[in-house]
């Protein structure tokens, strides 16, 4: 009367063939068997590596390939201010470079190996999450000054408007090419004068 059964097969990336026939056990006899039936075990879960910025707006999330029977990896994306995780990509290369991030934002990432012939999945690798740079200061203008003794100085002025910052960073350069930090500022100043 037993009709299913729960094989526990502990290996992944393996391909099992099972088949049944009935037994009478009063005379020893055996049915024939029906069809033969496969189940693919799912890919072994990937290792999810240490996610780095990548531009002004972009993120390189890196992982490591655990299994031998994956088409492809799926990549997942939760921002800070999200509940749930959305499918952003497929891919086969590590690193996948996730683009057009939100400045100063955090994003929580997660990956799992997709079987695409056979449509099984591995389970979800650990979470890792990156902390977006803050937005680039605009409007910079350079603004000489001087006074009536011939005294020189070169005036700065920028917006921060829109940035979560704790503070400016000046830098200075005779050659555009060399350049050396002049002061750094504290959150919200918007002007230097450099004599």
């Amino acid at each position: 009367g037993v009709t299913t059964y729960d094989d526990d097969v502990a290996a992944r990336d393996t391909q099992k063939y099972y088949r049944v026939r009935a037994l009478r056990a009063g005379d020893t006899k055996y049915s024939g068997y029906d069809s033969t039936v496969n189940n693919f075990t799912a890919p072994a879960d990937p290792t999810m590596g240490v996610i780095t910025i990548s531009g002004a707006t972009g993120s390189s999330v890196p992982w490591t390939d655990n299994s031998s029977s994956e088409n492809t990896f799926r990549i997942e994306r939760r921002a800070q201010d999200e509940a749930s995780f959305t499918d952003i990509a497929g891919d086969t290369t590590s690193p996948y470079i996730d683009s057009g991030l939100t400045a100063e934002k955090k994003y929580f990432y997660r990956i799992r190996a997709h079987n695409t012939d056979q449509s099984v999945y591995s389970g979800y690798s650990a979470e890792d999450s990156i902390q977006m740079v803050p937005a680039v200061p605009t409007n910079l203008q350079c603004l000489p000054t001087g006074d009536v003794t011939g005294n020189v100085a070169v005036h700065l002025l920028w917006d921060v408007s829109s940035i979560k910052h704790t503070g400016i960073k000046i830098e200075r350069s005779n050659d555009d090419a060399a350049w050396a930090t002049v002061t750094t500022t504290a959150a919200g100043i918007t002007e230097y004068e450099d004599s």
